[in-house]
């Protein structure tokens, strides 16, 4: 439920929201990435915050034309986990019910 746009001339690639939901990710696995070199890095907004179609949810930054394929496939092995890195878990919509309760003597 992301999508992304290619790197500019700058070196900013955006990642979107593609649905409403609520933009989830390990900051962990994250700062392991950014941590692991200077090539580039990435910023997000804060974990399970909700977020909207079309809402700028993270920048990655090349600061260097090019990466290498063994600096990136290390980077990549830094932050294996289960999963994807980035996600957005789409609201679902359900029905709820209430129950109220009043003690005897007492009006609603």
């Amino acid at each position: 439920y992301l999508r992304y746009t290619l790197p500019d001339e700058s070196g900013y690639c955006e990642i979107f929201a593609d649905i409403d939901g609520v933009f989830a990710f390990d900051p962990d696995r994250l700062k392991r990435l950014n941590a692991h070199c200077e090539d580039f890095s990435v910023i997000t907004v804060q974990p399970c915050l909700p977020v909207y179609k079309g809402q700028l949810v993270a920048n990655l930054r090349l600061f260097s034309p090019a990466v290498d394929a063994d600096v990136l496939n290390q980077a990549v092995t830094k932050i294996s986990g289960t999963g994807a890195l980035f996600k957005v878990a789409p609201y679902a919509f359900c029905k709820i019910g209430y129950v109220r309760t009043v003690a005897a003597g007492t009006t609603p």
